[in-house]
């Protein structure tokens, strides 16, 4: 593969081709127009048919854009509905996602799909900086497949369009890595402060994006060397990035002491440190997170062929380094980021994956017959697939039990072809022999064949993740039914999640679906906190009517027994109640 490098001090960072050509930009525009083709569906769904395990943070950020609305449109004080007695005032990430869709509600009209138009606008545009760094990188072949596969990852593609902070996030990350990257070749002061201010972004979007000093410090001693670490200039720009961020999340943390009320920063246990090495159930569960949700089986067989076939590769390095990095991250925090519901939690690992099998399959192409490749590459990919086939049997998921048999099947042709050239050597064809009699011509067929399906595969598996109607959360119709019987200024109680996770540590527990759908203020109570004394309490402060959910109630019918008992039932809901606490 024939690169251009900047040479700077002993170390070399690739700088790209020459340039991206007018074949790649039209592919480029093609993968975007489908993309973008792909989330459509979703964009119009409202809030009440979201994905089950995003609507709760959906909710709070829709929740928190029409306080906004309602109650001033000052960034630095967020408000919940679940605020009990108090004004609301809430520790969480810097709340710009709510605020733009505040101001643009007002400016359109409370329509709960701006929320997603501003995810999907975040998401193109990292489609588009992604590409420019895999074209640095990358022949545009290679750039092409890393893009396309970032750009119908199923995990991205559902992100797209969930009204989160994570797309924002995403963005500016992406926007960081390639700034300093173009900083580092250059030493353009533009591009130094585009990485500042992107990194910033995406740290005051979602404090995780901290790890994204674990990825530019390698790329720093990679093209400085050591001595890059005496510079000012990039620990200026490490103070540039982190400053907003501990402003604010000081800030934000004056809410937690003084009113208790947390959307999972200071409420909730997440740091595990190197007890996941101690672990078996975390590091099972990172693993299954990142093979099901990351990779989808198929492409960790191209990302391990990278690294056997193409290590020396600048791609392959530069790939790794931040695929280590957010592993560190996730494994940190495994307590949530090993749970099922913080599949999300791992979109963070999909850009590096992307850039992986990216250099997978430019060393792919770079094996024409002819060329001795060593049989331990096929040994390594057959071994790959049939792991991963377990893996998928293990997991019991039908959609991935099919890629990983196309896995296989791919690492057992491509071993053959591969040992077959290894031992033997391909003949070169006669002048004049149709390319399709060629042994070379035969398999490079099969390749590409190979190819399109695979890359039709992953578009397929995007599209019927979004496609299928998702039916309305059940508390949707509860709520519309409970709201006409409990007036606009009253206080609501209403049902919640488990107060533990499954370590037994303190989780957040705010379920915003009643307060939002019946647009009303109030308390929360967590499942194991549910008592008549309980109750009680919040009478005592003001909480009029309680709604409870299904749930709830299943995990303890006595607790609805002594309801019925204690206070008026106002109505039903598909085994939901209203009650009267006056």
């Amino acid at each position: 593969m024939s690169r251009n490098y900047a040479a700077s001090e002993g170390a070399r960072v690739p700088t790209g081709g020459h340039g991206t050509d007018r074949r790649f930009r039209v592919a480029l525009l093609s993968i975007l127009l489908l993309s973008a083709a792909v989330r459509l569906p979703s964009v119009m769904r409202g809030l009440e048919a979201g994905a089950p395990l995003l609507q709760w943070r959906e909710t709070d950020v829709t929740a928190i854009a029409r306080n906004f609305q309602r109650e001033g449109t000052n960034i630095l004080y967020p408000r919940i509905d679940w605020r009990g007695d108090g004004p609301g005032f809430v520790e969480m990430e810097f709340p710009i996602i709510s605020w733009l869709i505040a101001v643009i509600r007002g400016m359109v009209g409370d329509l709960v799909q701006v929320g997603r138009v501003l995810s999907l606008c975040n998401a193109l545009l990292t489609v588009i900086v992604f590409a420019l760094l895999a074209r640095a990188l990358l022949p545009s072949a290679g750039a092409l497949a890393a893009t396309a596969f970032l750009a119908f990852n199923p995990l991205f593609v559902q992100i797209s369009t969930a009204i989160l902070p994570e797309p924002l996030m995403l963005l500016g990350a992406v926007l960081c890595v390639f700034a300093f990257w173009r900083w580092l070749s250059s030493d353009a002061w533009a591009w130094f402060a585009i990485a500042g201010v992107a990194g910033a972004l995406a740290i005051l979007a979602k404090a995780p994006a901290v790890h994204l000093g674990l990825v530019l410090l390698p790329l720093l001693i990679w093209q400085r060397g050591w001595r890059g670490l005496l510079d000012v200039r990039p620990w200026a720009m490490a103070t540039m990035i982190v400053t907003p961020g501990i402003l604010w999340y000081a800030h934000a943390h004056r809410f937690w002491l003084a009113y208790g009320n947390s959307i999972g920063i200071s409420n909730e246990a997440h740091w595990t440190g190197l007890e996941v090495l101690r672990r078996p159930d975390l590091l099972f569960g990172l693993v299954r997170a990142e093979l099901v949700h990351v990779w989808r089986g198929g492409a960790a067989l191209i990302g391990l062929f990278a690294l056997v076939a193409a290590w020396r590769e600048p791609a392959t390095r530069f790939a790794l380094a931040w695929l280590v990095a957010t592993s560190v991250y996730l494994a940190a925090v495994a307590r949530t980021t090993s749970q099922p519901w913080a599949f999300y939690y791992h979109i963070v690992a999909v850009p590096p994956a992307a850039l992986l099998v990216g250099s997978g399959v430019s060393a792919a192409l770079d094996l024409r017959p002819g060329r001795r490749t060593p049989a331990y590459v096929a040994l390594v990919m057959a071994a790959g697939g049939a792991a991963a086939a377990g893996v998928w049997l293990l997991f019991g998921s039908r959609a991935a039990l099919v890629g990983a048999a196309a896995g296989v099947s791919g690492a057992l042709v491509g071993g053959l072809w591969w040992a077959y050239e290894s031992r033997r050597g391909v003949k070169p064809a006669r002048a004049g022999t149709p390319g399709w009699k060629t042994v070379a011509g035969q398999l490079d067929c099969i390749g590409l064949i190979g190819a399109v399906a695979l890359t039709a595969g992953w578009v397929a598996i995007a599209i019927a993740s979004v496609l299928p109607a998702t039916p309305p959360n059940e508390l949707y119709a509860c709520s519309q039914r409970f709201a006409p019987l409990v007036r606009e200024s009253a206080l609501l109680l209403s049902s919640s999640y488990s107060c533990f996770d499954p370590d037994g540590s303190p989780q957040a527990t705010n379920m915003p679906f009643f307060f939002y759908w019946m647009d009303r203020k109030g308390f929360n109570i967590c499942q194991e906190a549910q008592s008549i004394a309980s109750v009680e309490e919040f009478v005592a402060r003001g909480a009029e009517f309680f709604a409870i959910d299904r749930l709830s109630l299943e995990l303890e019918p006595s607790f609805g027994e002594a309801l019925d008992r204690r206070f008026e039932r106002l109505s039903d809901c598909r085994g939901s109640r209203l009650y009267d606490l006056r």
